[in-house]
C-alpha cells in the first residue's frame, strides 16, 4: 500500500482525508485522489458570501469571520475559522448571546449544519422519510449535490 502525503497548510486534515480513503480504497488511482480533492476544496468563503438569498451577512471581514442570520429561522450564526478548524457559534436572537454548535474541519460543514438546522426546526425533516413516495429536494440536497462530490466505485 504507498501513501501519498499531501499537506495544504491552510487545510490540514486533507493528509488524513486521502490516507483514510486509501487504507478503504486500496484501488485509487491518482485521478481519483485529484477528484477527491476537487470535492473537498470546492466550497469556499466566495461561495458562503455569495448565500444572499439564504443568509442575511451581519458582519465579516470576507475570509475568516462571518456574522450571518438565516432568513428560514431568524437564527443567527458565527463561523470562525480557527486556523485548522471552523468554529460554529449559534443564537436564537441576536440579544441572546452566542454559544458554540460545534467545530468542523470545513467551511462547508458549518453551512450545512446551519441549512440542516434550519430545516429541522422548520419540520421538513420530519415529512422527509415518510412513506415511499418521492419527496421533493430541500435546500440541504442542493448544497450536497453541488459541492459534494464522491467518487463511485463498483
Amino acid at each position: 500500500m504507498v501513501f501519498i502525503l499531501l499537506y495544504y497548510p491552510s487545510q490540514p486534515f486533507t493528509a488524513v482525508v486521502i490516507a483514510v480513503a486509501i487504507i478503504y480504497f486500496p484501488t485509487l488511482l491518482v485521478t481519483d485522489v485529484c477528484f477527491l480533492l476537487q470535492g473537498v476544496f470546492m466550497f469556499t468563503a466566495n461561495d458562503f458570501l455569495s448565500m444572499t438569498d439564504y443568509f442575511d451577512f451581519r458582519s465579516t471581514d470576507g475570509e475568516t469571520f462571518f456574522e450571518v442570520v438565516s432568513k428560514n429561522t431568524t437564527h443567527c450564526w458565527k463561523v470562525v475559522d480557527m486556523g485548522a478548524y471552523y468554529r460554529l457559534y449559534h443564537a436564537h436572537k441576536y440579544e441572546d448571546g452566542y454559544h458554540i454548535h460545534g467545530q468542523f474541519g470545513l467551511m462547508l460543514d458549518c453551512v450545512l449544519e446551519i441549512v440542516e438546522h434550519d430545516e429541522w426546526k422548520i419540520g421538513l425533516w420530519r415529512h422527509k422519510n415518510i412513506g415511499r413516495r418521492k419527496q421533493p429536494k430541500t435546500y440541504f440536497d442542493k448544497l450536497i449535490e453541488t459541492y459534494v462530490r464522491v467518487p463511485a466505485y463498483a
